[in-house]
């Protein structure tokens, strides 16, 4: 059976590189939603009347439906899917999850995910200022630390310093099981 799951956190909390390793290493599918050059993944992956489905009525069958079915189609053993810089509600997470389609919120202090930004933005030639940083992650990054949303977390970092990506991963497969 294929799986699927959705991976939020802040900007700089390595949800890209999760993804993109996690995609490689079990054989899924990967969209990137978080899209640069300002293009809208869900639009461009065509999965629009089912995210809003999804967001705005909290109904996740639709969307968990078209994302196996183009797993299936793809020979993928899953897919996985990284979000911007945004949070649903833990109430529709744990519908989500109870339905089969499971989130993933990778974590780390506010000055971590931000030193981690930095550097992708340097290495990137994109730049983005720290003000962008919290212009688009403040908010959702201060709702992920909520209890509510504890049992969705998975710290990227310890002590300042990545945790290693397959720690990572296989922190992952346990839980999407």
């Amino acid at each position: 059976m294929q799986k699927v799951f959705l991976i939020f956190g802040p900007s700089g909390s390595g949800k890209s590189t999760v993804a993109e390793e996690y995609a490689k290493k079990y054989n899924f599918l990967n969209y990137e939603i978080d899209r640069p050059g300002g293009s809208d993944g869900i639009d461009f992956y065509q999965i629009r009347e089912q995210w809003d489905i999804f967001l705005n009525c909290g109904q996740p069958q639709p969307l968990l439906t078209e994302l196996i079915q183009r797993a299936k189609k793809a020979r993928k053993r899953g897919l996985v899917m990284s979000l911007p810089s945004m949070i649903p509600d833990h109430r529709l997470l744990a519908t989500a999850q109870n339905a089969g389609l499971a989130s993933i919120i990778l974590y780390g202090t506010a000055e971590e995910c931000l030193t981690a930004f930095r550097r992708r933005e340097k290495e990137t030639g994109r730049n983005f200022s720290d003000e962008h940083w919290f212009n688009y992650n403040a908010l959702s990054y201060i709702k992920m630390g909520f209890s509510e949303y504890s049992s969705f977390r998975i710290s990227t970092f310890i002590n300042g310093k990545r945790i290693k990506l397959n720690k990572i991963l296989d922190d992952i497969s346990k839980r999407i099981i």
